[in-house]
């Protein structure tokens, strides 16, 4: 997928997108250890970022469109443990070991 695919759409894709399901959160933070980092890969304009933010884990949200990373800025801007990234799955720029768990989206993992 081109990262210029969502260029001049953040803001309707962040309207029109639906949340993730809390119980399908709650599974994940569940299985996750106390004080983890995560690292949200493909952070789009913040969906699930935004949920992990909520409950107080420090998140890397790694989003290459500037698009997109301005409507994660607009999504993510009273959470103070949240850094946006500029940067793609295969350069994320974050040093080694930084992230306990990482969430890849826009692909078949999470």
């Amino acid at each position: 997928m081109s990262i210029e695919n969502f260029t001049g759409k953040a803001e309707a894709y962040a309207k029109g997108r639906p949340s993730y399901p809390k119980a399908a959160i709650d599974t994940i933070v569940r299985l996750a250890p106390s004080g983890a980092v995560f690292a949200d890969i493909g952070a789009g304009t913040g969906k699930f970022t935004v949920k992990l933010a909520e409950r107080g884990y420090s998140v890397f949200a790694v989003e290459p469109n500037t698009d997109m990373r301005m409507q994660l800025a607009i999504t993510l801007a009273l959470f103070s443990n949240v850094k946006i990234i500029d940067g793609t799955a295969e350069a994320t720029t974050l040093p080694d070991h930084s992230v306990d768990i990482l969430i890849k989206q826009r692909g078949k993992e999470i």
